[in-house]
């Protein structure tokens, strides 16, 4: 009789602890954050560290680079256990997604070089001319080294299928230290400014190699087997991915576009001045954002299994609105200080881009349940057609503001798309799913393949 609610409570103990884990190591992360700015700006210049956090960043523009296939790898882990072929399914879902990462991967690589051998990266970002030859090569090694490190980042989606988001959390260390290191190492080297940006990139390869190694073993799907059968496809086929891959694709594609873009348009728009100032308040948003996002992971395997929870749905909403607002109130504290230190004291901060950054993290935060509980094929498209209007509304705000606002503007253009293209709908949806009649303890709803299409 007792073990019930705690099975039925499991969920929240997975979310706290997965966001406390993250919350744990977060002094890592502003630490070494802190430092690598800090670093980067003294042996760079102010004038220049604009350009190269863009250019160190431009991976995050590239989310959509798995094709989408990761979500579809997730949810046949997170089901595996509810049917004899369950294993078996999250196995040939990992190696057709593996094999549509590798060639897309490689391909996508082939073509940053091509593009670097023109030498039209410098312009595409908007870096200024004078720095056009020095900043083309290192731009085109950031995109390939990440492009390398891609297939790998599987490891993070079996992770959170497994329900082990605690591990996710704790091999999160190795990216910031990993920067950090990098940072050190060209400084003590005397690298050229635009080399500085390669942290970024290596960081990212360097902790997919543990999520793989730690995913697999954690999933229970053996490595050896997927080597031995990955260029045999006639006869070890993969699971079809596509019903969840593409829905999944287009709203990773509007997170980028409308998330990782700031910097573009600012560095196009406004000027290096701005895109200082933005840099480094964003450098204190994403850390903070990674805490709930973390914490809201642990929603997916739950959601997956049953998605007709409608007190465990509301409860985590609150839960995760309010974690947003105690990260908001933190940033407004603790902002000023931190920005003064990042910059060695020449940059304290605007009090109106921290706020816009708040604003944005508590809408973030109350849509999180929804990112997590609309998984499925037929939620997907549902969350694809949203993602759709926000890239729309985004960029037609972000165009109007920006010249205006400075680098403010692409912060309040996304808080709106997202709250009226996201969160406000994505609220709509997840109260009728969660209270739609019915059990789901039938063999569509359980033991249906992730591929089927629902209606």
């Amino acid at each position: 009789m007792r073990a019930l609610p705690r099975a039925q409570n499991s969920w929240l103990l997975n979310v706290l602890t997965s966001g406390g884990v993250r919350l744990l190591i977060l002094p890592v992360t502003a630490i070494s954050a802190i430092l690598t700015a800090r670093i980067t700006v003294e042996s760079t210049g102010i004038g220049v560290y604009g350009y190269i956090n863009t250019i160190a960043m431009l991976f995050q523009l590239l989310p959509f680079a798995d094709l989408g296939v990761g979500a579809a790898v997730t949810t046949a882990v997170a089901r595996k256990g509810l049917s004899d072929a369950g294993p078996l399914d999250a196995e040939r879902s990992v190696l057709g997604a593996l094999r549509v990462l590798l060639a897309t991967s490689g391909l996508a690589a082939l073509v940053c070089l091509i593009l670097g051998w023109f030498g039209v990266w410098p312009r595409l970002i908007g870096i200024p001319d004078q720095f056009s030859a020095e900043s083309n090569l290192p731009i085109t090694i950031v995109l390939v080294v990440f492009l390398i490190s891609l297939p790998m980042g599987l490891g993070q989606r079996m992770l959170i299928g497994a329900g082990k988001t605690n591990q996710l959390a704790w091999i999160g260390i190795v990216t910031p230290v990993t920067i950090l290191v990098y940072t050190l190492l060209a400084d003590h080297l005397s690298f050229e400014p635009f080399y500085f940006a390669l942290g970024g990139s290596v960081s990212v390869l360097v902790a997919n190699v543990f999520y793989l190694a730690i995913g697999l073993k954690l999933a229970e799907i053996s490595f050896p087997n997927i080597l031995r059968r990955l260029l045999r496809a006639k006869r070890f086929p993969g699971g079809s991915v596509f019903n969840t891959a593409w829905p999944m694709l287009v709203v990773n594609i509007s997170f980028a576009a409308v998330m990782h873009s700031h910097r573009l348009v600012i560095s196009h728009e406004v000027g290096a001045a701005a895109l200082a100032s933005y840099a480094l308040t964003a450098q204190l948003f994403f850390p903070i954002w990674s805490v709930i996002y973390m914490s809201s992971t642990a929603l997916w395997a739950e959601f997956s299994r049953d998605e007709r929870r409608a007190g465990q749905w509301l409860r985590a909403n609150v839960l995760m609105l309010s974690i947003g607002i105690v990260g908001a109130l933190a940033l407004q504290l603790f902002g000023p200080l931190l920005l003064g230190l990042m910059s060695n004291g020449t940059l304290s901060g605007s009090s109106s881009l921290l706020l816009t950054f708040g604003l944005l993290l508590v809408v973030m935060s109350a849509h999180a349940t929804q990112s997590m509980l609309l998984t499925r094929p037929a939620r997907l498209r549902q969350r694809a057609y949203m993602s759709i209007g926000m890239i729309v509304v985004y960029f037609l705000l972000a165009i109007v503001l920006t010249p205006h606002a400075g680098a403010v503007g692409p912060v309040v253009a996304v808080t709106i798309a997202y709250a009226l293209c996201q969160l406000l709908p994505g609220l709509f949806v997840g109260y009728r799913v969660t209270r739609r009649r019915g059990t789901v303890s039938g063999r569509h709803s359980v033991l249906a393949p992730i591929s089927s299409t629902e209606n």
